[in-house]
């Protein structure tokens, strides 16, 4: 029985030498930071007061929204497809 400090460096181990249990991909890491930018841009809409960044702002945000719907679309078609 592994001890409980030898599981979690083993997970460590795992994603390090990029087995398939923990794979660390480019996509996730870019998904990873969309969903820090779509917060980051949500913290500032919140208390923006100038109109017109205010509506930088959303754009951007509905942008990120979007680009994660098709996304998502994608990824049902190819699950639904067999891929």
């Amino acid at each position: 029985m592994m001890s409980a400090i030898a599981l979690p460096l083993r997970k460590l181990s795992l994603i390090a030498s990029g087995s398939s249990l923990g794979v660390c991909t480019r996509t996730n890491l870019l998904q990873r930071e969309t969903t820090e930018r779509w917060w980051a841009l949500c913290e500032q809409a919140a208390v923006e007061q100038d109109p017109d960044r205010l509506l930088l702002l959303v754009r951007e945000i509905d942008q990120l929204l979007n680009e994660k719907q098709e996304r998502l679309k994608q990824k049902r078609s190819k699950s639904e497809n067999g891929s």
